[in-house]
């Protein structure tokens, strides 16, 4: 960490603070204090990131939309899924539109969003997203791929959760394979085994998520 800061400090001097060069060491410093557990310091990098990443390159380039995602993740680490929810719909929405449906990065914003969704009890957009990405990755990655069987898993714990409280029956052929595949996946836990996911790593990462807030036997997926 040191060295990045200190790189980050002589980027700002010699190249200026909104430079492509010097955002993108912005945005690896904010990964990396992320994957530390500063979210904090994280969140202040990733929000200055994307101010400039607006200002120079618009709301829909993809290194935006990345920067978006990305302060979507530390906001879902530090359980303001309020806050999270209407950036992770911004990304959604302009990856669809730019990369299609079955875009590795749209599929990965859905996925992303359908966890959010799903810990905050709105099941029913949950299971639309969870569906997408499912059918999704299942094309494009295999039904064997571990986001695909990520994926799967959340969707089968949702349909479990709805069939516990009387909402959805588990009789149609979708739900009794899913629920016929819910393994358990590895992976740490947060305390009271609520799972734990993966953190930012790396320059300008986009993953599926980090730790935060979420339903109990979800697993979400790793870096990208």
């Amino acid at each position: 960490l040191p060295l990045y800061e200190e790189l980050l400090r002589s980027s700002r001097i010699r190249l200026g603070p909104a430079s492509p060069e010097t955002l993108r060491i912005a945005s690896t410093l904010a990964n990396l204090l992320q994957a530390y557990d500063l979210a904090d310091e994280a969140e202040v990098l990733h929000r200055e990131v994307l101010t400039h990443r607006r200002k120079v390159l618009g709301d829909t380039h993809p290194e935006t939309l990345l920067t978006i995602s990305n302060l979507a993740t530390c906001l879902h680490i530090r359980g303001r899924l309020d806050e999270a929810e209407p950036l992770y719909r911004e990304a959604l929405a302009s990856r669809r539109k730019r990369l299609g449906g079955l875009h590795a990065d749209t599929l990965r914003n859905a996925n992303k969003l359908a966890t959010l969704l799903h810990a905050r009890g709105f099941l029913e957009e949950a299971e639309e997203l969870y569906r997408e990405a499912l059918q999704g990755r299942s094309r494009i990655m295999g039904e064997t791929h571990p986001d695909t069987a990520r994926t799967r898993h959340n969707l089968a714990v949702l349909l479990e959760a709805k069939a516990l409280q009387g909402e959805h029956a588990c009789s149609d052929s979708d739900t009794d394979e899913a629920l016929g595949r819910l393994l358990p996946l590895p992976g740490p836990r947060l305390a009271g085994s609520i799972p734990q996911e993966p953190r930012l790593a790396h320059s300008d990462v986009d993953t599926d998520g980090s730790p935060h807030v979420q339903s109990r036997g979800m697993v979400d997926d790793f870096v990208d």
